[in-house]
């Protein structure tokens, strides 16, 4: 399954307005209202409206594994732009054409597989230059009891059935159980996910020469617990060559993009109703010190000020 109503996930809906802003920055590659989107959205379509209001783009793809419930889905497009196509991810990518520069947020549920690498690995040897990568994976433990592969005398043996879903030659060399371990997880996800890419582009881009060769920078690394452990991996890929342009997308003027192994942690504060109106009020402000408290805890009044311009339509969690 693709699809899942995040309505009720605060950290998920601040993760979105955040992408979205990054993904604004590529108008310095060219007009945003020339992009393809491609994104799993049915039923709600959340990423594909925000991404239609905000960024006018209109030749967008909804890649939707259960046909079963087709009619609902059809039923449920929010606009005409908005092509339906069903069947997995991994069937369907190879069968589209990838030549228009193209943002695409593969926002799976579940863990990392065979089938998401070779996603990512088709992406990778497909973008035109200025296209953009996200990938959304559940980081809890490689585990699940659902790997009957497995004796049950080695169900904590992470390593293992992590090297059975992805591949033993994907996993990185040196990574252990103790890597796998809370949100470790999640690091060697992002491992995986450079790898693969770096591996692609090494093949893609041969003998071209030095300008027309692509790189990918990562821009994306983010952790949030929205009843599972996730993380949120990604980048743009570019023409070395036209190295300008993507610095001319400043994305580093943004506070949540990461390029590193350094994660970024979308933390949701936990405040009521009369306190967030408290505090939007005082937004913003370097020195949360300077806020009278009122009762609130420090902790969440960091949290809330870190998060604010991301959640301007702030869904309060009642205490």
């Amino acid at each position: 399954m693709h699809s899942l109503d995040y309505n009720t996930r605060p950290a998920k809906h601040a993760e979105r307005v955040m992408l979205v802003k990054a993904m604004s920055k590529l108008q310095a590659f060219r007009s945003l209202e020339s992009y393809r989107y491609i994104g799993f959205g049915a039923t709600f379509f959340k990423d594909f409206k925000i991404i239609h209001k905000e960024l006018g783009i209109s030749d967008m793809i909804c890649i939707e594994i259960d046909s079963m419930n087709r009619e609902r889905f059809d039923n449920n497009v929010p606009y005409k732009c908005i092509k339906m196509v069903y069947g997995s991810s991994t069937s369907e990518l190879p069968k589209l054409q990838w030549d228009i520069p193209t943002i695409i947020w593969l926002d799976y549920i579940g863990k990392i597989s065979k089938d998401s690498l070779a996603d990512i690995t088709l992406i990778a040897s497909k973008a035109l230059t200025g296209s953009m990568i996200i990938v959304t994976l559940n980081a809890e433990n490689a585990a699940t009891d659902d790997d009957i592969e497995i004796a049950d005398t080695d169900r904590t043996n992470h390593l293992k059935k992590l090297e059975l879903r992805v591949g033993e030659s994907n996993v990185p060399l040196g990574t252990t159980n103790k890597d796998l371990v809370k949100w470790g997880t999640a690091e060697v996800y992002r491992k995986i996910i450079f790898n693969k890419i770096q591996d692609s582009l090494v093949s893609r881009n041969g003998v071209k020469t030095d300008p027309n060769k692509m790189i990918y920078e990562q821009l994306f690394y983010y952790e949030y617990a929205d009843g599972a452990k996730m993380v949120t991996i990604g980048g743009v890929f570019y023409e070395k060559g036209q190295e300008h342009l993507k610095a001319n997308c400043m994305f580093q003027s943004l506070p949540f993009i990461r390029n590193s192994s350094d994660p970024y942690h979308i933390e949701i504060p936990i405040l009521t109703t009369r306190e967030i109106q408290y505090l939007e009020a005082n937004m913003p402000e370097q020195n949360i010190e300077t806020i009278p408290r009122k009762g609130i805890p420090k902790e969440e009044i960091q949290k809330y000020s870190a998060i604010y311009k991301e959640f301007p339509n702030f869904a309060a969690i009642e205490m």
